[in-house]
């Protein structure tokens, strides 16, 4: 074992016990397993480096979204009650908006 590896397990294990022994209420034994699980939880670096992970998988998905075909869509409406200004005209004549009689089909 490295000496960096061996005084990072010390440093975790420790930090556990630390940990471990003040909040633990029942006089239960820790185990190695358990002191390396509640370090590994309370460790402020892992959490950063866990933020940080989930950070670049987010900026991996926005890169590779600009692969997809993208779609825009606009909608606009107006309202008014000005039928004299029809299309720009100056004035709307009344067989503007008159509708064809009915025939049924037939021509005349």
């Amino acid at each position: 074992m490295s000496f960096r590896l061996h005084l990072a397990v010390c440093f975790v294990a420790g930090t556990a016990l630390l940990a471990a022994g003040s909040a633990q209420s029942s006089s239960a034994p820790l185990t190695l397993q358990d002191a390396v699980r509640i370090a590994l939880e309370k460790n402020p670096l892992r959490k950063a480096a866990l933020a940080d992970t989930r950070a670049a998988s987010a900026d991996i998905k926005t890169a590779r979204s600009f692969l997809l075909p993208h779609l825009a869509f606009s909608e606009t409406a107006m309202r008014g009650d000005d039928l004299g200004n029809h299309l720009g005209e100056a004035a709307a004549a009344s067989n503007d908006y008159a509708a064809e009689p009915f025939t049924g089909g037939r021509s005349e």
